[in-house]
């Protein structure tokens, strides 16, 4: 996983530990380990914690009826055992019904994954859905039976908060720290293809219209590896 991403879940794990309640600048910094801070970083994570914090919403009636769907769709299915390595074993050695059976029980996973990162104006559905895509992929990528359900458990996780950052970023303003984070990233990736080679501070702020300032602000706070004598990235 790259900078950026960690420091979105981050940042998204941030806004879940404040829960609307305000945080000085001192637990901000203790929250990302780091020091050094300027006011306009602090700024950015204070207004980004400010955005549509809104306690969370009881179950609207779609999603009650979702919910009763979901209990006829999958009543009856076997309870889970993550003790069941012969199993995983199979999973791992392609036997189709494996899959299929896992991907099955999983499911009562996924739904409680998506209920706790419920928010105001998401369908619990779509949030199932994402986590439903991020099973399948953690099904193909299991890498050993002993740590099948933390890795299983790990991308159902990463899809719904994945989906939950992009869609903060559709509805955030142009000025919103994951959309300059995820901007960032696009320029990086752009300018180096293009270049090929690694990319100078001020080209990134050339090629974003923005200070080379902003640029060093976005990338401290990513954690994006620079080389200080020649303020090249990547």
């Amino acid at each position: 996983m790259n900078q950026e991403l960690k420091f979105l879940e981050k940042l998204r794990e941030l806004k879940g530990v404040s829960a609307g309640k305000k945080m000085t600048d001192d637990q901000i910094r203790d929250f990302f380990e780091v020091q050094e801070l300027s006011s306009q970083q602090l700024q950015m994570i204070r207004d980004y914690l400010a955005e549509d914090d809104k306690n969370e919403d009881e179950l609207s009636e779609d999603d009650r009826e979702y919910l009763e769907e979901f209990d006829c769709i999958y009543k009856g299915i076997d309870l889970l055992d993550t003790s069941d390595m012969k199993l995983y074993q199979r999973l791992m050695d392609g036997d189709r019904y494996a899959f299929e059976k896992l991907a099955a029980q999983y499911m009562a996973k996924v739904l409680d994954v998506a209920r706790a990162h419920k928010e105001e104006g998401v369908f619990l559905g779509d949030l199932v859905s994402e986590g439903s895509i991020g099973l399948t992929e953690g099904l193909t990528m299991v890498t050993s039976p002993e740590n099948a359900h933390e890795e299983i458990m790990a991308a159902i996780r990463k899809s719904i908060r994945l989906y939950l950052m992009e869609r903060d970023a559709v509805r955030s303003h142009d000025n919103s720290i994951i959309e300059k984070v995820q901007k960032m990233d696009d320029a990086l990736n752009f300018l180096k293809e293009d270049l090929g080679r690694k990319v100078y501070i001020e080209e990134v702020a050339d090629y974003m219209g923005i200070t080379e300032e902003e640029v060093w602000d976005i990338l401290k706070l990513t954690g994006e590896d620079v080389e200080d004598d020649q303020e090249n990235i990547r």
